[in-house]
């Protein structure tokens, strides 16, 4: 997990990981089967802040929406930073930022994230 953490922070790019081919969504491609990966409740607050965020705003304005990094500055990731850092694919693949706005409202990526959406909500349910 550390390997991982460091390039998110770093804002690398692993060797393994790839854009996916031309014509393949890459937030459907990055988020199916992808791990959630958090610790705090905090955290966890705001990736269901994210993703909710994601089904229901518009582009431009999730352009200029701002989340919480690991040290609480409010001000710090955007959508992409936000499911990086706390989302593993389950294969070596990445997001692709110039698509990224026109990508999230296809119908096949809501669908991906609202299933993450729902598995956090019912994590959350479970855990009270």
């Amino acid at each position: 997990m550390v390997l991982p953490l460091l390039f998110v922070l770093l804002g690398c790019k692993g060797e393994s990981e790839q854009e996916p081919p031309s014509g393949v969504n890459s937030v459907v491609e990055y988020l199916r089967d992808a791990e959630r990966q958090s610790e705090t409740d905090d955290q966890r607050a705001e990736i269901l802040r994210a993703l909710g965020d994601l089904l229901s705003m518009p582009p431009e304005s999730l352009r200029v929406q701002r989340y919480s990094n690991y040290t609480g500055d409010s001000t710090s990731w955007n959508s992409q930073q936000i499911l990086r850092a706390y989302f593993l694919p389950s294969h070596p693949v990445d997001l692709i930022d110039s698509l990224f706005y026109s990508e999230y409202t296809d119908t096949a990526a809501q669908s991906v994230i609202r299933g993450h959406l729902n598995k956090l909500i019912g994590d959350r349910e479970s855990e009270y």
